[in-house]
């Protein structure tokens, strides 16, 4: 009985004292997701090049969600971290003035300090009612945190298996365990809607034997270890608040924080069509078409080694995406490597295969003028060893003044237009 009478004194006193842990908590995090972000960026930068089409449309949806995550969190201990601030000052304000207005005072006429103490009539209430909306904020995003650190392991594990299948099986193989993906989460959450929270069978025999296993299972499964901390502040919240307010105050913070902060753009070239469109005309020229004044860690963009050159040649590098492996295997074919070749030879035939192939996939044209004679290596570039395709090109012979190199890609998405990329530059003497 002691240890019991201990126990709930030692929780008393934490909860009396658990603002200090929150605030720190709270610049903690905000510093922290402001870091989460530049990671995000990092991981939707090297998925571009790395998945397939079908496989970067989906995976836009995760980003969207992560970035909205993020954007929440950051919303939201921000917030907290206000909140507690001013309730630290209300709680200087009641230790100097414990009685609130004072009621004598001649600042104003009495009819309106009788009016004020109506509206204002309890400071160590309202002092109250602030720590308990900062520590209801505090428990929300410890909840949210947790749905946060599962899905992006769910999304690590998710990518790997995916890359996995995709070297192992072929495409058609993979679409079709992307589909069996998602018509399965999205049977999921309909049985789940329907046996629990909508419809006429949340008191039927089913939702008896199976709607709460269905609840319980799920989230063991996608939230791990975080199961039990999660589920007790999900459900004493869902329980304690009404459902139209529970449901108001969700809508209004997705609302907030997918508005805070727009992330669409760092997705963009998650589009198909993006990516046929980049770069297809003169004046979509970009630093990123130069060597020398490229931006960021990565080459989206074919380039040479300056806008202006008195060199006798132009060394073009074409960063490789894997959604062009399908049309470079629907042209060029795959290669067959017999098992008794040494690492030497295996090397020697794949790099003699990528140089023939890339002079079917790119058609090089200086001036409108096609290039027949093009060779090819492919290798590895930059701190992140991205995939390229790179060629030299004489041009001793181009006279000086302004010239334009294309390149024209055999990607052609459906119904979409061909995929050219154009490079301006200066040839001096």
């Amino acid at each position: 009985m002691k240890s019991q009478t201990k126990s709930q004194d030692w929780i008393q006193k934490a909860e009396r004292q658990s603002w200090e842990a929150e605030l720190i908590v709270s610049g903690l995090a905000v510093y922290s997701t402001l870091h989460l972000e530049t990671k995000l960026d990092q991981w939707s930068l090297g998925a571009v090049f790395q998945f397939s089409d079908q496989t970067l449309s989906f995976l836009s949806y995760i980003f969207i969600y992560l970035y909205t995550m993020q954007n929440l969190l950051l919303l939201g201990f921000a917030l907290h971290f206000c909140m507690r601030i001013l309730w630290i000052g209300f709680l200087g304000l009641n230790s100097v003035y414990p009685e609130g207005i004072n009621t004598t005072s001649k600042v104003y006429p009495k009819h309106i300090i009788k009016d004020l103490k109506s509206d204002y009539p309890n400071l160590r209430a309202y002092t109250l009612q602030l720590d308990r909306w900062c520590s209801l904020i505090f428990s929300i995003l410890c909840m949210i945190s947790m749905a946060f650190i599962a899905s992006a392991v769910w999304v690590f594990i998710l990518l790997m298996l995916h890359r996995f299948i995709q070297n192992v099986f072929p495409q058609g193989f993979v679409r079709f365990i992307q589909i069996i993906f998602i018509v399965s989460l999205y049977l999921y959450l309909v049985a789940l809607a329907l046996l629990i929270n909508f419809g006429p069978y949340i008191n039927s025999i089913w939702s008896k034997r199976f709607g709460y296993k269905l609840l319980k299972n799920g989230n063991r499964l996608l939230l791990f270890l975080l199961n039990k901390p999660f589920s007790y502040i999900n459900y004493i919240l869902r329980t304690n608040i009404p459902s139209r307010q529970f449901l108001t105050a969700a809508l209004l913070i997705l609302v907030l924080a997918v508005f805070t902060k727009s992330n669409q753009e760092k997705l963009h070239f998650f589009e198909q069509k993006a990516f046929v469109k980049m770069n297809n005309f003169s004046e979509d020229v970009s630093p990123d078409n130069f060597e020398d004044s490229a931006l960021g860690p990565y080459h989206f963009r074919p380039f040479i080694e300056s806008s202006e050159t008195n060199k006798n040649y132009l060394k073009l590098t074409i960063p490789f995406y894997q959604r062009e492996q399908e049309s470079r295997a629907f042209l060029c074919g795959t290669l067959d490597i017999p098992d008794d070749c040494s690492m030497a030879e295996k090397k020697q035939m794949k790099s003699a295969f990528n140089a023939v192939c890339s002079s079917k996939y790119y058609e090089l044209y200086l001036n409108d003028a096609l290039i027949t004679d093009a060779k090819w290596l492919r290798k590895r570039v930059g701190k992140h060893h991205q995939w390229v395709y790179q060629t030299i090109i004489p041009i001793k012979n181009l006279k000086s003044g302004h010239h334009k190199l294309k390149v024209l890609l055999a990607y052609l998405p459906d119904n979409q237009q061909e995929t050219v990329r154009i490079i301006p530059f200066y040839k001096s003497e």
